[in-house]
């Protein structure tokens, strides 16, 4: 499901499903995200993977590329938990040495918390889902690739041209099923939730007797 929330400027994909294989969060950090401390909510930008969930191996380099990708320039490089040892608090992204219409190339895998072949996906990807139809599909192969060469990215090397390492390659199909828009009216209103969870629109200025057990609930929209 994708879903636009426009009180925040920001736009964020949830499964309808499984959460295999990925393609899940949000394109902007809110207010929910996790600085160091209280509850854990938002700990990373959304992502991709190819649905084997494969941890990376530290001081080894990761590239990730799409074949028939929907957008040019789809990922901006390997995602990771913002408070994990060795990610970035404020970006919870590790910067490759490069990036081109497919993917990106020579990622380093940092020393300290579990890192995953998991590629963050950029704005141009969001901007697609967007406009895509509820109920369309569209199915891309995801290249995974990992070694333990030292190569220089920069220059043209890649992962799946070393002598040694694990590379991956699945075709993966994602169907928007819903499109849900939040826009923000400015308003306050009272939600009233039975004992059977059936919710009604109340005035703010409403008074439940004490035999009514529903509880109200404020939502600014």
């Amino acid at each position: 499901m994708f879903v636009e929330n426009n009180s925040d400027d920001n736009f964020f994909v949830t499964p309808g499903g499984a959460l295999d294989p990925r393609l899940t969060g949000a394109n902007r950090w809110t207010g929910l995200k996790y600085t160091g401390s209280g509850t854990i909510y938002q700990q990373s930008l959304g992502y991709i993977d190819n649905g084997y969930n494969t941890g990376l191996y530290t001081n080894w380099k990761f590239d990730m590329w799409l074949e028939n990708s929907p957008v040019s320039s789809p990922l901006t490089g390997l995602r990771c938990i913002n408070w994990y040892a060795g990610c970035n608090m404020t970006t919870s992204l590790i910067l490759p040495q490069t990036t081109d219409a497919s993917g990106f190339y020579g990622a380093t895998v940092t020393s300290g918390g579990a890192k995953w072949m998991h590629g963050m996906l950029s704005d141009a990807f969001y901007q697609y889902l967007q406009q895509m139809p509820v109920g369309s599909s569209f199915t891309m192969t995801i290249n995974a690739c990992q070694t333990s060469v030292n190569y220089d990215a920069s220059s043209g090397a890649r992962c799946k041209d070393q002598a040694t390492g694990n590379w991956y390659v699945r075709n993966v199909t994602h169907t928007k099923a819903a499109n849900l828009r939040l826009i923000n009216t400015h308003s306050l209103a009272e939600v009233f939730i039975n004992s059977d969870g059936v919710p009604t629109l109340g005035r703010r200025e409403r008074r439940l007797p004490d035999t009514d057990h529903r509880q109200p609930f404020r939502i600014k929209l």
